[in-house]
């Protein structure tokens, strides 16, 4: 438990970076979604 929870405190801004630039790359796939839906319906 104690080496798990080490390794998690150890791990936590990789993953948080790993987290944003998720985030980001979610939000842009969202932008191309939205902005070619745009571009049809228009």
């Amino acid at each position: 438990m104690i080496d798990h929870e080490d390794a998690y405190r150890d791990d936590q801004m990789p993953m948080g970076r790993g987290l944003i630039i998720g985030v980001l790359m979610g939000a842009v796939m969202w932008a191309v979604i939205i902005g070619g839906f745009l571009y049809l319906v228009n």
